[in-house]
């Protein structure tokens, strides 16, 4: 089985079924993952205002609950949009599913899953979180700069700035 390369990445896990929480917390934190687990969407949306998580990992269908996964990740992509969601299910709808992409789920694992399909799913999504975070620190880095046209050292203008 692939160890991922995402040792202590942190995930929030929202399942109703209190078997399924505690198995796949078990099994991913021997793959070096940090867990939370939340037996409802009401509950991982408020430990979303107190805490951080790298991915968020949540069943669709979580009969009794006012939240279940479509309005979580509606909430996820509303006020985290940086979170990446894989959504689980046993029995999706093909409106379901349609639903979840467009609203922006990043993932789907279908009950049963293979483990090593999770865990592949949730390499992919923490690599290119890190992917995007690099990207946005460059991003903010060519701030620090001011761009000036190749004109402005031909032309013989005096330029204002110092060069580097």
């Amino acid at each position: 089985m692939t160890t991922p390369s995402t040792s202590f990445k942190t995930i929030l896990l929202v399942d109703d079924e209190e078997i399924i929480l505690d198995a796949l917390r078990k099994f991913l934190e021997k793959k070096s993952f940090k867990v939370k687990i939340a037996p409802n969407g009401k509950l991982a949306r408020d430990l979303l205002g107190i805490e951080k998580f790298d991915v968020i990992l949540s069943d669709i269908h979580m009969p009794g609950s006012q939240i279940g996964g479509i309005e979580l990740l509606n909430y996820v992509k509303q006020f985290h949009p940086k979170i990446p969601m894989v959504l689980m299910t046993g029995f999706a709808t093909l409106s379901e599913t349609k639903s979840a992409h467009e609203s922006g789920a990043d993932a789907f694992i279908a009950k049963p899953f293979n483990r090593e399909d999770l865990l592949q799913t949730l390499d992919k999504l923490c690599k290119k979180e890190t992917s995007n975070d690099q990207t946005l620190e460059e991003v903010d880095e060519d701030q620090n700069y001011s761009r000036l046209g190749i004109d402005d050292f031909i032309s013989g203008k005096q330029i204002r700035y110092n060069v580097f």
